[in-house]
């Protein structure tokens, strides 16, 4: 895996001359302090976000939207994507979808015991209209309600 150190030097490369098509670390430092010198001294490369006029970085947010876009573009590019999908079968497919997309929905299905609902090809949730009343529901099945609870 290489290490990457979003961190500007006479040595840093520009971010886009990276291959992001093999496996990654980035590493972004805190805004105040930077990356520490123990995170530095593990990087494969530092890399930097070309900048003009008076500005030498940006906010975190900023840079590792930036970065993150051209590793997923890259990737993208590649097809690895469609390779690392089409990979999976339908059921891990739709277990990654859900719970992907839906963590929270996905947490309380599962305690709640209910089955996974599909995804459709636009993200959307399809279930029926008993799973969303049982999702809205106090109740968990199994369990008896108490004055407690």
């Amino acid at each position: 895996m290489q290490i990457l150190a979003a961190h500007l030097t006479n040595q840093a490369i520009d971010f886009r001359q990276i291959d992001y098509n093999q496996p990654t670390c980035i590493i972004l430092g805190q805004e105040r302090a930077g990356i520490s010198k123990q995170a530095l001294a593990l990087a494969d490369h530092n890399i930097h976000i070309p900048m003009m006029g008076m500005v030498q970085s940006l906010n975190v947010s900023l840079a590792s939207a930036l970065i993150l876009y051209e590793a997923q573009r890259q990737r993208q590019n590649a097809n690895m994507y469609d390779s690392l999908f089409s990979q999976l079968s339908e059921e891990e497919q739709q277990a990654w979808l859900f719970e992907g997309g839906y963590p929270v929905l996905a947490a309380v299905s599962k305690h709640k015991r209910l089955p996974r609902p599909l995804i459709n090809e636009h993200g959307e949730i399809v279930a029926s209209d008993a799973w969303w009343a049982a999702m809205q529901s106090s109740k968990v099945p199994g369990k008896k309600r108490t004055l407690e609870n």
